[in-house]
């Protein structure tokens, strides 16, 4: 059995693949970028290792109003 292929169905698999693509390379911009990290130099590497020195990093931690997955009520 043969399927046709029309100019609809070009139209309707070029509109999914340029929207597939457009999200592809949105969260390929988007996903790592939204992630700070400390400004840091490396000391000494070795292999996979690395041992970085960075400057003073502030951090705050608050408390839950109810307990999240993982943690003990």
């Amino acid at each position: 059995m043969k399927r046709k292929v029309t100019g609809k169905k070009i139209v309707h698999f070029a509109i999914v693949l340029g929207f597939v693509a457009l999200v592809g390379a949105g969260w390929k911009l988007t996903a790592r970028s939204s992630y700070e990290s400390a400004v840091y130099s490396v000391v000494e590497s070795d292999g996979c290792y690395k041992v970085r020195k960075s400057l003073d990093l502030v951090l705050v931690t608050t408390p839950m109003s109810s307990p999240g997955r993982g943690t003990q009520a």
